[in-house]
């Protein structure tokens, strides 16, 4: 015999509360005349885009989700730029004190300071920081009732959106959130990129696939990155040395000296 599992659902009260304190958006077309409906109420009346909303400016519209602005792909690639964000914080914070910019870069110091400051790599840490508390507030007014994350910190935060609230991005009662989303993440992953492969080092694209783990969220064990690895080939002077590089996240670094050991690993094995 199945046991049914009750569903709890809100008293009257709490329900009406939490219809009372969403943020209500207009409606626009036939209906618009009935005004501002909260949250959960106007997304039974948007009229979604059948085509996704995202840049698909090498190939043409892909269909969008069902009750969606978005297309699956555009809102994987939501997850997985948020879930690099926070992946890549605490790397971040390991570039603020790398010593002083090179040319065309700015640092800062004082006189107690242990080592200057990237200041372009603190700017990229606010912007991450800040665009982060901007979302969990944006969530916090169209959902009241939603529990927030224990720790506000940014890795935190984004793991958190990435973990539970794409769906909600790609399925907004206005068109203009998921769009700006996802420019705003291009551009935070894109200046994060930029940082993590400096000018004047070749790229070359290899074949394997990043083993390197990604944090485990909430309850969720942790995952293969799966992303692609490119050499990172520098001048023999440069004291870094090369390395090998994920595409998808920056801090899964491979030193060149642990990649030749591989290689030489795997060769033993296949003699």
């Amino acid at each position: 015999m199945t046991e049914t599992i009750p569903v709890r659902r809100p008293s009257a009260a709490r329900a009406a509360w939490i219809l009372a304190n969403e943020r209500r958006y207009d409606i626009e077309g036939p209906n618009a005349a009935w005004g501002p409906l909260p949250y959960s109420q106007v997304k039974k009346w948007i009229a979604y885009s059948p085509q996704c909303i995202g840049n698909h400016s090498d190939r043409a519209r892909p269909p969008a989700d069902r009750h969606a602005w978005l297309c699956g792909d555009c809102t994987d690639g939501i997850r997985r730029d948020l879930f690099t964000l926070a992946g890549c914080w605490d790397f971040l914070g390991e570039m603020l004190q790398r010593g002083p910019g090179k040319q065309g870069e700015r640092s800062g110091s004082n006189e107690n300071a242990a080592a200057p400051l990237d200041l372009n790599v603190a700017d990229v840490r606010r912007q991450i920081q800040s665009w982060a508390c901007s979302m969990l507030e944006h969530v916090a007014h169209d959902l009241p009732a939603m529990s927030m994350p224990d720790e506000l910190s940014a890795p935190k935060m984004l793991a958190w959106l990435g973990r539970w609230h794409t769906f909600y991005i790609a399925t907004h009662p206005q068109d203009s959130f998921p769009a700006a989303v996802l420019v705003e993440l291009s551009d935070m992953v894109g200046k994060v990129r930029a940082m993590s492969f400096p000018d004047g080092a070749r790229r070359r694209p290899i074949s394997t696939r990043c083993l390197r783990y990604v944090p485990a969220v909430e309850d969720q064990d942790p995952v293969i990155c799966g992303g692609r690895l490119s050499a990172l080939i520098r001048e023999r002077t440069d004291p870094r040395g090369s390395e090998i590089v994920c595409e998808t996240n920056p801090s899964h670094v491979i030193p060149e000296y642990e990649w030749l050991a591989l290689l030489k690993a795997k060769q033993r094995r296949q003699a």
